[in-house]
């Protein structure tokens, strides 16, 4: 199975870590959302709510793949007459 990086980016930009050994790609971007959702809830118990963060995918040669994008990470549901 091929390796993956995962670079955050948001207002800490923790560096890439060790590798993870996931099936496809597809599976690379499920890690990062599950991730990413995982980050935003630990914001959010300390009262922020910032969905600005990204985390980007490499391959085992450190190439940039794709970037999920924290906001993609979750669904938007705006109550009406909000914003």
């Amino acid at each position: 199975m091929p390796i993956f990086f995962f670079q955050v980016r948001d207002r800490f930009n923790d560096p890439v870590g060790d590798g993870k050994e996931l099936a496809d790609l597809a599976a690379a971007r499920q890690f990062a959302t599950v991730s990413a959702r995982e980050l935003i809830c630990s914001d959010v118990r300390n009262g922020i709510l910032d969905l600005t963060g990204s985390i980007d995918i490499f391959d085992e040669e450190r190439i940039h793949l794709t970037t999920l994008k924290y906001a993609e990470a979750v669904l938007h549901v705006i109550p009406p007459g909000a914003g």
